[in-house]
């Protein structure tokens, strides 16, 4: 019985992987409802980030890469006008970053070459009836 728990508790632990990342910081943006927050590291020691609402809205995960220890504070916002800001970890000279609007949802672009630019954030996941 003890060997059965072990293994159903390793596939969970595979299966869940990366889906939690512990935050490491968060950072509301002003005049806003809405907050950034960074987290990891996940298994491969990268780091990503996501923003998310008081009304519910959750952009979905986006990676980072690897991350220095001075990256890992809140970060520094720069409002560049009409709901786009600028995020940046870390000292301003440093190469992670993400600019996102707010007013219409998406990932204008970030310092993860591999993330597609212009991207809405995650649909929201629909509710399913009991």
């Amino acid at each position: 019985m003890k060997r059965i728990i072990a293994v159903i508790l390793v596939l969970l632990a595979g299966c869940i992987g990366d889906a939690e990342l512990p935050i490491v910081s968060s950072t509301p943006i002003p005049g806003t409802q809405f907050e950034v927050h960074l987290g990891g590291p996940d298994a491969k020691g990268d780091f990503g980030y996501y923003v998310t609402s008081s009304s519910g809205i959750n952009s979905g995960y986006r990676s980072l890469g690897p991350l220095k220890p001075n990256q890992t504070t809140p970060a520094t916002l720069e409002n560049q006008g009409n709901g786009v800001f600028r995020i940046q970890w870390g000292d301003p000279s440093g190469l992670q970053y993400a600019i996102i609007d707010i007013s219409n949802k998406r990932f204008v672009e970030d310092s993860n070459p591999v993330n597609s630019r212009n991207e809405p954030f995650s649909p929201p996941l629909e509710r399913r009836s009991p």
